[in-house]
């Protein structure tokens, strides 16, 4: 399994989205399943 957050960003350097990834590696080592989730984090 694998787990990573993400930001886009434009040109001007500005966050246009935001959001966090997870995903499922198969026994060949290849992406099996990934779910993401938009959105800023927030801290715990």
């Amino acid at each position: 399994m694998l787990r990573f957050t993400w930001k886009f960003i434009d040109r001007d350097g500005k966050t246009v989205d935001e959001g966090m990834d997870f995903g499922i590696i198969g026994i060949d080592g290849r992406l099996q399943k990934i779910i993401g989730f938009f959105g800023a984090l927030k801290p715990p």
